[in-house]
């Protein structure tokens, strides 16, 4: 099975290329030949990967650089399109307008190539440019309204998602496949990571978040938090690894209440997550319930659970969905300081059994959300297999 997959992200910048990637990686052992279409900013920290990659450049430019690469794209999946012949192409939102030929070459019966829309969470997203997020969400209305016609199938994130596409948009939910996030069990395992903490974290617990520090996510609920446990729980330090839109916003907030049990780290390569995340006693979510962070697959929450820590989680139904039934998470009542402090002094004082619960979290990783197991869902959906 030949398989063309466009994507509109930048490999050496977008924090979402590692749920493609992994997926992506995993395909060949089912019998793919995958060419992945995909963008950079700069060759740097590009993947080396087993399957073809065709890199398209992206320009740092306010709206230009937007259209320039998307005319780039389009030209390079024509050029494939002329040279070989696909079972099956794989397109976004941005880059729904690819199937126009192909469209065209069905209707003269000279290709029968399914063609499939993946939809991701990210089609909810808020922006900071009004504009732009007009023109962006416009976009997609299209997109999906023409793939609902055209498109053989489409593929989503999420069980919400796929809910949402079917009642926001008519889609018949027979036709959505999902794949959803993954973990690699042999980098996130924590029998091979080695034990350690970063300085002044020796002797503290450390509540952690890792990731975009973004809209949406709760951080600054969670600073605020930590202003109130600071009396009465000094050893208590809440650890941000990454960067993102609100980060500024962030320090701000530590430096106007002089806190000093808020500490940064800077975005690492996926490869180093794990060593941060054994270096901390719980995993902090605290997602505030938008269309994006509930229709969303947590790929944050499953690196916890893979490396046996219990977690703090918003009570939004990306959450509850993999968590059902699971002792080591401690839920928000709400996403406030208040509600967010309660829960993490009930983490503080309830670790040792949440900690001996949590050893349950790499079990339902294993049997559910391993890239292996979103790889053969994806597979068996193009093949025409049913999902679970």
């Amino acid at each position: 099975m030949k398989i063309l997959y466009v994507q509109t992200i930048r490999l050496d910048e977008h924090t979402c290329k590692t749920s493609r990637l992994e997926m992506i990686e995993r395909l060949p052992a089912f019998g793919a030949d995958v060419t992945f279409v995909a963008g950079y900013g700069r060759r740097a920290g590009l993947p080396s990967p087993t399957y073809r990659l065709v890199l398209v450049p992206f320009a740092p430019v306010p709206v230009l650089g937007h259209l320039l690469f998307n005319l780039r794209v389009q030209a390079r999946v024509l050029g494939l399109l002329a040279r070989e012949r696909f079972d099956h192409v794989i397109l976004d939102p941005y880059t729904f307008h690819c199937a126009f030929p192909l469209d065209l070459a069905a209707r003269l019966g000279l290709c029968r190539t399914r063609v499939v829309l993946d939809v991701r969470s990210g089609i909810f997203h808020r922006r900071v440019r009004p504009v732009s997020d007009r023109l962006g969400r416009a976009l997609i209305r299209v997109a999906l309204a023409y793939a609902r016609r055209v498109f053989s199938g489409f593929t989503t994130i999420s069980p919400m998602l796929r809910e949402r596409l079917a009642r926001e948009h008519g889609i018949p939910p027979g036709r959505i496949g999902i794949w959803q996030s993954g973990v690699s069990l042999g980098r996130f395992d924590p029998s091979r990571v080695s034990a350690g903490r970063g300085a002044g974290l020796a002797g503290k617990f450390v509540v952690m978040h890792h990731g975009t520090l973004g809209l949406d996510r709760g951080l600054p609920e969670t600073v605020e938090a930590m202003r109130l446990l600071r009396p009465s729980y000094p050893d208590i330090v809440l650890y941000l690894l990454g960067d993102g839109s609100e980060e500024g916003r962030l320090r701000t907030l530590v430096r106007t209440h002089g806190l000093d049990n808020v500490r940064f780290a800077p975005t690492v390569d996926h490869e180093q997550v794990p060593v941060h995340i054994q270096g901390c006693d719980v995993g902090i979510l605290p997602l505030l319930p938008t269309p994006v962070m509930r229709s969303s697959s947590p790929l944050k929450l499953l690196e916890y659970l893979a490396m046996e820590k219990p977690v703090i989680v918003s009570r939004i139904e990306a959450f509850t969905e993999v968590l059902a039934g699971y002792p080591g998470a401690v839920f928000l009542d709400a996403v406030t300081p208040e509600a967010i402090a309660r829960a993490i002094e009930t983490a503080y004082r309830e670790r040792r059994a949440l900690s001996r619960a949590a050893v349950g979290g790499r079990r339902l990783v294993k049997e559910r959300f391993t890239w292996e197991r979103q790889a053969e869902e994806f597979w068996r959906f193009l093949a025409g297999g049913s999902q679970e």
